[in-house]
């Protein structure tokens, strides 16, 4: 597991999907084009966290996003997994 894990570090305010909608009004807008558009946004925000460790699918990944949220911190995107 991750030692670095316990404290996340906090850069901004959490980036939420609905703050970016650019016409709340419309179902039909998107607000990113795809995935890769959405983690630029993520990353530009500094909102984005690369774990480049190989992690567990089911036990370190879950225990690592739940102390990320919990903590009001960034998204994680891994890089690999086991």
């Amino acid at each position: 597991m991750l030692r670095h894990a316990r404290t996340l570090p906090r850069s901004g305010p959490p980036v939420r999907v609905a703050d970016h909608l650019s016409n709340a009004d419309s179902d039909t807008t998107m607000a990113y084009h795809d995935l890769r558009a959405f983690l630029e946004r993520l990353e530009a925000n500094k909102s984005l966290m690369r774990v480049s460790e190989s992690v567990d699918p089911l036990l370190e990944s879950t225990a690592l996003c739940l102390r990320s949220l919990r903590a009001e911190g960034p998204a994680l995107l891994f890089d690999s997994m086991l």
